[in-house]
């Protein structure tokens, strides 16, 4: 299986395409015009697939140049706002949107404390850096609400309930300590305080989101000199 990134740096030769129809061009030899005669029965031979295999179809390449033109602005962009001129509706999505400049610019951190239940009703819960999944993903399918947030192995905690499994990870951002004292506190490793999820004097935000359930925001301010 190609991983995603890998795939779309693969697709950056579509880009060299003016459509789908100079794409499917490009396949034409000089014998296929020879025997065919035409360069629109060839164009359909290619697209049914019986000339090249591999080929694309045209609402997969359309996906695939909107994906790649997708990346490279955000790669040339990246304190650009996926929140920005969004309706959000669901009261989660507006807490992020409110935080989304400030931890793009490294202004403000803000850890996620979230639970999710999967089909088998399993309980999978997480401290997610959302200063790091911003800046490792296109979030405007998830303001958008075609995508849904998750729980992931690669956040700074996951925990399977079911099968008794707790996975810490060190991000861009945070440092997960286990404190004899404290129990799980981040460490953050741009200024080196700590936050701690149990501290009263911790900003902490308690939302319910229709779409996600009960969530928990920690903002970790951090002074720019």
């Amino acid at each position: 299986m190609i991983h995603k990134n890998t795939q779309i740096l693969s697709d950056r030769e579509l880009l060299n395409f003016r459509d789908y129809k100079d794409y499917l061009e490009s396949f034409i030899t000089p014998r296929d015009l020879f025997h065919l005669r035409s360069k629109s029965i060839a164009r359909q031979i290619i697209e049914l697939g019986y000339h090249t295999e591999g080929t694309l179809d045209r609402e997969t390449f359309e996906d695939r140049v909107k994906t790649i033109k997708r990346y490279l602005y955000l790669k040339e962009n990246p304190y650009a706002l996926c929140s920005e001129s969004i309706e959000l509706n669901d009261i989660f999505l507006q807490e992020l949107g409110l935080r989304e400049k400030a931890n793009r610019c490294g202004k403000m951190y803000t850890i996620i404390f979230m639970r999710h239940f999967g089909k088998s009703q399993s309980q999978i819960s997480a401290y997610i850096d959302y200063c790091h999944r911003l800046r490792a993903e296109d979030w405007l399918p998830y303001f958008q609400g075609n995508k849904k947030l998750l729980p992931r192995k690669d956040d700074l905690s996951y925990y399977d309930w079911k099968a008794g499994k707790s996975i810490l990870n060190e991000s861009q951002n945070f440092k997960p300590i286990v404190d004899d004292k404290n129990g799980l506190v981040f460490q953050n490793t741009h200024d080196l305080k700590f936050v701690d999820p149990n501290s009263t004097f911790l900003a902490r935000t308690t939302i319910y989101s229709e779409l996600y359930g009960p969530i928990v925001l920690y903002d970790h301010n951090v002074e720019i000199s």
